[in-house]
């Protein structure tokens, strides 16, 4: 559960963010290739989706569940991959930015 994570250290964070991916990854999978047609570029969004939500932890509504959360990012992320993809540009896997 991501509530509380304003408040935990790097490590607790990179646990939890383990958790969320191992919870989550498949499912996120499965919705960016139906949204996409592309098995890389859905495996950049949820690269993507996963590393946002990594740098923006401290930034989790308490009161949202996770998985909301966490669509949210994705739902922005694949719709920005589709833009791009559509005007012929190479999408990229975001760095994580310190």
């Amino acid at each position: 559960d991501l509530k509380g994570a304003a408040f935990i250290g790097d490590t607790d964070a990179e646990v939890l963010m383990t958790h969320v991916m191992s919870r989550y990854k498949s499912e996120f999978m499965h919705i960016s290739y139906v949204y996409l047609s592309d098995h890389e570029l859905a495996e950049i969004a949820v690269s993507n989706v996963f590393l946002t939500m990594a740098r923006r932890l401290n930034r989790y509504p308490g009161q949202a569940e996770e998985k909301v959360w966490a669509l949210r990012y994705l739902m922005t992320e694949l719709r920005r991959l589709n833009i791009m993809k559509s005007m012929g540009l190479r999408p990229f896997i975001r760095k994580r930015r310190r």
